[in-house]
């Protein structure tokens, strides 16, 4: 058998098409791949229940969520903190209990006469092993709620989340010929854009303005809201710090979005 067959068995180590063949049949190693658009969040949905969001708001990052799931994931975390806290404060005032039983029994050597140091040598302390860390201060270690939807998770406070505000096609049971805005629409009703009427997806870029609360999409941003430093809808004036861009999934190529699956399986050696 020649050395570099596709068959051959007898070396130490595996052949490229010995490789190809466990990679097809998902048998070695961890297999990774990426999903389809099918399985990206929409560009209107929580990301935490993953679902329409219901009265959306959005972080200072433009990540979007339902009222309810994020007041109530931040209460949540606040429960967590609190008791974290507690944790902490219990092992400093243990910590400042054991300080002063070491400044008690150093004053009553003082007092007995005994001129041999309590603590000792430095070189005899660290072999017999006795610790010196300190916990910080209480008010050092910063404890406070996170946006769970970013990677790496940035802080997010309650009195930070910004409404949002969809601009939705007309409805076909009313006479209104204009596009509206609201937060609970029908299911007939679509997003677009409040200055192009363009239909929005994942694929299009969104911009929210803080102020007003409004969406509109990124060409009309760049060309129309930047421009004149006001929104196109309600003519509120906006810095280049009230207009902030939505998180999405998707971006219309095949790679894109966070959505990965994968498969471990069993590595070995021959």
């Amino acid at each position: 058998m020649t050395r570099h067959s596709k068959n051959n068995t007898a070396s130490s180590v595996f052949s490229y098409a010995e490789h190809q063949k466990l990679k097809q049949a998902a048998l070695y190693g961890t297999q990774r791949v990426l999903l389809g658009s099918n399985t990206h969040r929409a560009y209107n949905a929580c990301s935490l229940c993953l679902a329409k969001a219901i009265n959306p708001v959005a972080c200072q990052k433009g990540h979007l969520y339902c009222k309810e799931c994020v007041v109530k994931d931040l209460l949540t975390q606040r429960e967590a903190l609190a008791r974290k806290k507690a944790e902490i404060e219990a092992l400093r005032k243990e910590e400042e209990q054991a300080r002063e039983e070491v400044r008690l029994k150093a004053r009553e050597l003082i007092l007995a006469g005994g001129s041999q140091s309590l603590f000792g040598k430095r070189k005899e302390r660290e072999e017999d092993g006795e610790s010196q860390t300190r916990l910080p201060p209480l008010t050092d270690i910063k404890l406070q709620t996170m946006c769970n939807a970013a990677e790496p998770p940035h802080p997010l406070l309650m009195k930070h989340l910004i409404p949002v505000s969809f601009s939705f096609t007309p409805n076909p049971s009313s006479n209104k010929s204009a596009s509206t805005s609201s937060t609970t629409p029908s299911d007939e009703q679509t997003c677009i854009c409040p200055s192009c009427q363009k239909e929005l997806s994942n694929t299009t870029k969104l911009t929210l303005m803080k102020p007003c609360h409004h969406v509109i999409c990124k060409t009309c941003t760049d060309k129309l809201v930047k421009p004149s430093s006001q929104c196109i809808v309600c003519d509120t004036t906006l810095a280049a710090k009230d207009i902030i861009d939505l998180v999405r999934e998707g971006t219309g190529f095949a790679s894109g979005g966070r959505a990965e699956t994968s498969k471990t399986g069993v590595a070995f050696q021959g």
